[in-house]
């Protein structure tokens, strides 16, 4: 949200502005447009991967995509930067979250 305000006489006017957020998709969609074809299909690719298996973990991520754990990683701290993954409880016990599309 933005707020705005201005002094009127003896008070104030707030104006209280909705910047709307974009849906997990849009963002994917802008990264693909920032990093390039091949990249947007690896993250893609690492989605698709854990919306299958929301438990999986990062070894066998890297196993499933053919990408390093250390790409894995990167890629994973990227999503959630973007706002479309989350981690949910620890890495035992734990699973990933996909922003709704």
């Amino acid at each position: 949200m933005k707020f705005e305000y201005r002094e009127l006489g003896d008070g104030f006017l707030v104006e209280i502005k909705y910047i709307k957020q974009k849906t997990a998709l849009q963002k994917l969609k802008d990264v693909g447009k920032d990093v390039g074809k091949e990249m947007a299909t690896k993250y893609r690719r690492i989605i698709e991967i854990i919306r299958n298996n929301p438990e999986i973990t990062i070894p066998e991520l890297a196993e499933k995509s053919g990408l390093t754990t250390r790409t894995i990683e990167r890629k994973i701290a990227e999503l959630k930067s973007f706002g479309i993954l989350h981690r949910i409880g620890g890495r035992r016990e734990g699973y990933w979250s996909l922003t709704d599309e």
